[in-house]
């Protein structure tokens, strides 16, 4: 019995990965996500964060909302037992925990601005090109799938990442971050919007 469920199991792993097909970058599908990407002025958008810690037996769920305007304003807000907003102005950072906004120390200042900077380059469409990044695409379904393996400094925090667009419209489904302790964050993306106006106050008001 055992015997016949491994292979079974066998089977429907072997049936899932090849619904998907490997691309390469030179493939029209990769060339429209970039040009898409690279063209939105602004994105918003309602997501749940799902963080699965090695030090808790059930994952922790939150939503959230983030807005962004190119080239460098970013919101980030989480709802939830300890509520965070980070908001990111060019040089400048700022974040609110619990209602309350920090004053941020040197490296606490470091800290936000290099999780934001990750941030937007992932939004602008610079990591799903970039050389330190080594990016692999799949295509399958309605689904283009973009897997990205940091080199460079992002490789001491990170061990992979996994971005799921939707292959009709270019809009990220979803994204899955593991780094190198085992830890693995998904969030879920609904509801998003390129190239509408901004609420007022979204890069200025915590």
């Amino acid at each position: 019995m055992r015997h016949t469920t491994t292979l079974l199991l066998l089977a429907l792993c072997t049936l899932v990965h090849g619904q998907f097909s490997a691309i390469g970058p030179d493939h029209e599908a990769v060339k429209g996500l970039l040009a898409a990407t690279r063209a939105m002025r602004t994105v918003q958008a309602t997501f749940v964060q799902e963080k699965h810690l090695r030090a808790l037996k059930a994952p922790v769920s939150e939503p959230g909302r983030f807005v962004y305007e190119r080239p460098d304003r970013f919101r980030w807000s989480v709802d939830g037992a300890a509520p965070l907003t980070i908001l990111t102005a060019g040089p400048l950072v700022r974040v609110k925990e619990n209602g309350t906004e920090k004053r941020l120390g040197p490296a606490e200042q470091r800290l936000y601005a290099s999780i934001n900077a990750l941030v937007l380059d992932l939004v602008s469409g610079r990591l799903l090109d970039s050389p330190e990044m080594k990016p692999r695409y799949e295509l399958g379904g309605d689904m283009l799938v973009a897997h990205l393996t940091p080199s460079g400094a992002m490789a001491r925090r990170v061990q992979r990442m996994v971005l799921r667009f939707d292959r009709r419209t270019y809009r990220l489904r979803e994204m899955e971050t593991v780094e190198l302790d085992g830890d693995r964050t998904v969030v879920r993306y609904s509801d998003v919007q390129v190239d509408r106006p901004v609420p007022s106050g979204a890069f200025t008001d915590l």
